[in-house]
């Protein structure tokens, strides 16, 4: 998600590479202004709950980082979760997503 003074864009992308997603392709090619205010990527099943490795070097203070973790099928009662983290701290928050209007929220938040 960006910002360019009130002017919000989202950009789902997967421009993955072996060192991991950032989005920077996605946006030149869409020509998209403004700063990333948050940074959502996934990491696979068993992965790490959070920030892991790159992603503390990648966080910025200025924007919500956040991990999504899809259900591992061992709890049936949520789709997935998602692990904001921060510069030095892997897990600060974690948010149960059920559905869209999870995510959706968590965005306009």
């Amino acid at each position: 998600m960006y910002d360019d003074d009130g002017m919000r864009t989202a950009v789902v992308t997967t421009d993955r590479n072996s060192y991991g997603v950032n989005g920077e392709n996605a946006k030149n090619e869409l020509s998209v202004q403004g700063d990333k205010i948050i940074d959502i990527h996934s990491h696979l099943i068993g992965g790490t709950k959070g920030g892991a490795g790159n992603d503390f070097n990648l966080a910025k203070s200025q924007r919500r980082n956040a991990v999504y973790l899809k259900d591992n099928g061992l709890k049936k009662d949520r789709k997935g979760m998602l692990y904001e983290y921060t510069k030095n701290q892997s897990r600060v928050k974690s948010i149960r997503i059920l559905g869209n209007t999870d995510l959706v929220r968590y965005v306009k938040y």
